[in-house]
């Protein structure tokens, strides 16, 4: 089921399917709900699987005059649950890339509403990788900026981030990137840099905090061969050693895509009632 739902002045696109217990999917950069199209048809049997398009992407609104921070996207996600759950219902955030934030936000400040958070390779810590600098001065490069949130350019960021390759993967990378390549390029370089930017001041300084205070039931899944997050989630892993951490080896950055199987068999494990309490 789609949903509109109103944000400020602006309409975020959620969708439905199943019932049961909510667990809810956020997506990162440059994607959008159609990364979680796998996880949703093995969920959808057992829970009720919420996906949403952050503003800026996919069905969602994309306004250029708009602060696309961390806060904003908690926001976001606090009038997406309020309107889909009721406020007895417990919810299950699986959160990837700069999805992750959010997640952390949302949830220090709603651990009450909270059943289990669960990470996938994401943003955690103000530091910068090596690819982070490069492609940030990529950004602001007055002849390559353009070419980096091009067609082109975005096509190459997921591939070089996906370890698995051949026909299928490539067609479910075109229908993912779709929405966003039609956006204009202002906007695509401001929903990837003002949050990074904007949360290097303000919101990433809290959220291993955040993260390590929060009590609920916290898990992470961590793809090793990813070069944008990777250093953030491992070392997430080793500053929290008694939250349980899944691998996924040979898997890049896009993981629902990657290894959608994989992650679908991590997600199983973690979502068994009995094994849940355990870990």
């Amino acid at each position: 089921m789609n949903h509109s739902i109103p944000y400020q002045n602006f309409q975020v696109s959620a969708f439905t399917e199943g019932s049961g217990e909510p667990l809810l999917f956020l997506h990162g950069w440059p994607t959008n709900s159609k990364l979680w199209e796998s996880q949703v048809e093995v969920f959808k049997t057992d829970y009720k699987t919420i996906t949403l398009d952050w503003l800026g992407f996919g069905e969602s609104e994309k306004p250029l005059e708009f602060t696309y921070t961390f806060t904003r996207k908690k926001e976001i996600l606090d009038a997406v649950l309020s309107s889909l759950l009721q406020k007895h219902e417990k919810v299950t955030l699986v959160a990837h890339d700069i999805g992750g934030p959010p997640a952390i936000l949302w949830a220090s400040e709603n651990a009450e509403r909270m059943e289990r958070l669960i990470l996938l390779n994401t943003i955690i810590y103000p530091f910068k990788t090596k690819l982070d600098a490069l492609s940030e001065v990529l950004l602001h490069l007055p002849v390559l900026k353009d070419v980096f949130v091009s067609p082109f350019g975005l096509r190459q960021v997921m591939r070089t981030n996906t370890k698995r390759r051949g026909k299928a993967i490539d067609e479910k990378m075109e229908a993912i990137l779709a929405p966003y390549k039609k956006a204009p390029n202002g906007l695509k370089r401001k929903t990837l840099l003002e949050p990074m930017e904007e949360g290097r001041k303000n919101e990433i300084h809290i959220l291993s905090e955040r993260f390590r205070n929060l009590r609920v039931k916290k898990y992470l899944v961590i793809a090793k061969a990813d070069p944008l997050c990777y250093a953030h989630i491992q070392k997430l892993s080793e500053e929290n050693p008694d939250v349980p951490a899944y691998y996924l080896g040979n898997c890049g950055h896009f993981m629902p895509v990657d290894q959608p199987e994989g992650l679908n068999e991590v997600l199983i494990e973690i979502l068994k009632p009995k094994q849940g309490e355990e870990l």
